[in-house]
């Protein structure tokens, strides 16, 4: 089995969380492989939808147009799994934080949101558009769930919808007037990723793992809506074609 190269590479494990298929593995440019081969296996849709909780949002372009022109190749001639495990190997970087255009590039995800990133500062990584024409939306939100549920929230705020729509449209989740914030009914299948950098917090030379009450303020505390950030969270997992979790030893203080 291809997959197999990714033990060794990647410390790839296989889990499930509520009936749910996923993966446990090291470095987040290698969730493309397990993309690719959850698509083969028509556990996801291609290209999918991507749901992220990560400290760093990933979305730079590849740094030369040697890797930019290869997967442009790629896409054209075709590719299987074992070319694709050894793309992300040599070819993407090794920051982990060029894989998600790249996926896009590669025609396996179409758009994107992610939680909890760190530095949302450049709107300019938010839209994409790759070789085939097709534009992508990847959208970058400095909150959780729980926050984003409180009152002028990126996720209920409907003075501000115009801005926050485009999250909205691409995690499927609209108002319904006379019954609030719901995601819709008929929803495909996701992929929902967790990088574990998303739940540890940086002090001087220092990373510490989130204490419980920062879990229970970002997704357990009550909120204006009849969601909190736990239930948001169930959901998207029930959901999700497949749960893939990065742990990052790097960026988690090993």
């Amino acid at each position: 089995m291809p997959l197999n190269i990714l033990k060794r590479l990647d410390r790839l494990a296989e889990i499930s969380f509520e009936e749910c298929p996923g993966y446990l593995h090291d470095d987040h440019r290698f969730v493309l492989p397990l993309i690719f081969s959850s698509q083969q296996a028509e556990r996801l849709p291609r290209p999918c939808k991507i749901i992220m909780f990560d400290r760093h949002h990933d979305a730079l372009l590849p740094r030369t147009q040697d890797v930019i022109a290869e997967i442009d190749t790629m896409r054209c001639n075709g590719f299987g799994l074992e070319e694709l495990i050894a793309f992300c190997n040599a070819r993407l970087c090794a920051n982990d934080d060029d894989w998600i255009k790249a996926g896009m590039g590669l025609g396996l995800i179409s758009d994107g949101v992610v939680f909890g990133v760190e530095d949302c500062g450049n709107p300019d990584l938010e839209t994409f558009r790759d070789s085939q024409g097709i534009d992508h939306r990847f959208k970058i939100l400095s909150t959780f769930p729980g926050p984003a549920l409180e009152e002028h929230g990126e996720l209920v705020d409907l003075a501000r919808a115009d801005e926050f729509r485009p999250a909205w449209d691409v995690l499927e989740w609209n108002h319904v007037p006379g019954e609030g914030f719901r995601f819709h009914p008929r929803g495909g299948h996701i992929l929902l990723d967790i990088d574990l950098d998303a739940f540890v917090m940086c002090w001087s030379d220092y990373v510490f793992p989130w204490e419980n009450e920062v879990f229970e303020d970002r997704f357990l505390k009550r909120t204006t809506q009849r969601w909190n950030g736990k239930q948001f969270f169930r959901e998207l997992v029930s959901r999700a074609g497949l749960l893939t979790i990065a742990r990052e030893p790097r960026c988690c203080g090993n």
